[in-house]
């Protein structure tokens, strides 16, 4: 009887073949696994699944049947999908490079945000105490751009640094989504060269209008170490340096870096660096950071009246501010309920009066072009707005 039983076992076995399951004795809960070449026979339990081979050998899980693996030459790749925080932007690193002590080196880290949904920059760590991060866009709706900034502090470190910084993103939506994207910026901050200030800030300088400013340059080290050139990308600023100092035996020099902000800078904020090159081959050049904002010569506020009854008198005061004298030309606005009276003469200070015709209920929104001549001739536009509803639909502060 037990011969009987062995060869009709064996029978099984041969003919349902390599990879199928087979008739394994149901109360066997732990069968083996049989290593051999690919004509040999693998006995796979019952109610098994086949996750995978490597060398002959089966790997099993209890739950569901087995499948025949498909072999490499017919199989598909599947298209590498990846998470929506890894497509948000390509630039994660930043080198800073061989930077002077004490100068100012910031960066700003910005990507996209293409997932359709509001993004929400909850918080930012970062990985060494060289590094300041602070998180500029608190939140990201889709299409605009998130910011990150990274400050390396050149004052309290030196030699090679380097950060991780880490933000924490919420992704909102029925369910909201979490994670968390990583930055890291390096960079070696020289002890030996000191520039104070470490950085040009030219802010509140009027357009037309040139400006300078001043930095000191220290060095210890070489007794022939010096400044070979200071170079810039923007056309606007001019640089010219002077040796102030030199002692050979202690190898220490002195320089004075002075900056010239041109009158064509456009207005409004600019960022920009100054390579300072030296004979120093140590290193290709020493950038330190110029920045500024430039005004317009024009100061003018906007005007929003709100919510006016009609018939109401509505005689006001626009005033006019410019450093320079200038003279106004012409007033121009396309809304003919709007009328200004004329200012004479040149000066720094215009009180224009102006009224607005409030006999019908309207909605405007208006813009009003003031031309002026004077250092530089321009055309400034102001906003005008006003409501003008009935008396009985206007606000009564006293609730009557």
């Amino acid at each position: 009887m037990r011969t009987l039983l062995v060869c009709c076992f064996l029978s099984a076995v041969s003919a349902e073949g390599y990879g199928q399951i087979v008739g394994y004795p149901a109360q066997t809960t732990n069968p083996p696994t049989i290593m051999g070449s690919p004509d040999s026979h693998h006995v796979i339990p019952a109610g098994a699944v086949a996750m995978g081979s490597s060398n002959g050998v089966i790997t099993s899980s209890f739950n569901s049947t087995v499948a025949t693996p498909a072999s490499p030459s017919t199989a598909t790749a599947a298209p590498t999908i990846l998470p929506w925080y890894q497509t948000l932007t390509d630039e994660r690193e930043h080198d800073f490079g061989t930077v002077p002590r004490a100068s100012k080196q910031v960066h700003v880290f910005e990507f996209e945000n293409t997932t359709g949904s509001d993004l929400l920059l909850n918080q930012v760590r970062t990985s060494c105490g060289c590094t300041l991060p602070k998180i500029l866009t608190q939140h990201v709706k889709p299409g605009q751009t998130g910011q990150v900034q990274a400050t390396f502090d050149t004052l309290k470190f030196f030699g090679k640094r380097g950060a991780t910084l880490s933000v924490s993103i919420q992704k909102l939506g029925q369910y909201s989504e979490y994670a968390e994207v990583q930055f890291s910026v390096k960079g070696k901050i020289r002890r030996d060269v000191v520039v104070s200030p470490g950085m040009f800030d030219f802010q509140n300088v009027n357009v037309s209008e040139t400006a300078k400013r001043t930095a000191k340059l220290w060095y210890a080290g070489k007794p022939d170490w010096k400044i070979l050139d200071v170079k810039s990308t923007n056309s606007n600023l001019t640089i010219d340096f002077e040796e102030l100092e030199r002692d050979a035996t202690a190898g220490k020099v002195v320089y004075e870096l002075n900056v010239h902000l041109q009158d064509g800078q456009p207005v409004g904020q600019f960022l920009d660096n100054l390579t300072i090159v030296t004979n120093d081959s140590a290193t290709s050049g020493l950038p330190v950071e110029v920045c500024g904002t430039v005004n317009t010569v024009i100061s003018i506020a906007p005007i929003a009246l709100g919510v006016v009854n009609q018939g109401q008198d509505i005689a006001k005061k626009l005033i006019v501010r410019s450093p320079t004298p200038i003279s106004i030309d012409a007033i121009q606005t396309s809304c003919d309920k709007i009328k200004f009276e004329p200012s004479e003469g040149k000066k720094t200070l215009h009180i224009l009066k102006y009224s607005f015709d409030t006999t019908e209920p309207t909605d405007v929104q208006e813009t009003v072009t003031i031309a002026t001549t004077g250092k530089i001739s321009r055309a400034t536009k102001v906003s005008f707005s006003a409501q003008v509803v009935p008396s009985t639909q206007a606000v009564n502060p006293m609730g009557n």
